[in-house]
């Protein structure tokens, strides 16, 4: 999960892109971005579909129980397949 003194540098636009990208990854790969305000999970989302980052490597629920596939449930090439194989 990410910790306090990131969620503040994500919350005041402190992060630079590919630090903003990291701590992304860090929550998609533990799942906790599934749980937070609706801001993150879209901001996630966006990053998927942007191929930045990569879902995690198993699945997760999200806070309404729905099912959040992981990266090696969904075929090369699509919104967060494994990053490698682009």
């Amino acid at each position: 999960m990410a910790n306090v003194y990131d969620i503040i540098s994500f919350e005041n636009g402190e992060f630079e892109e590919q630090e903003e990208v990291a701590f992304f990854q860090k929550m998609i790969n533990d799942g906790s971005v599934w749980h937070f305000q609706g801001a993150y999970g879209r901001r996630a989302m966006d990053l998927l579909r942007a191929r930045k980052c990569e879902l995690g490597e198993k699945r997760f629920k999200d806070a309404y129980g729905n099912v959040v596939p992981s990266r090696f449930d969904v075929k090369a090439g699509m919104m967060g397949a494994p990053l490698s194989t682009r």
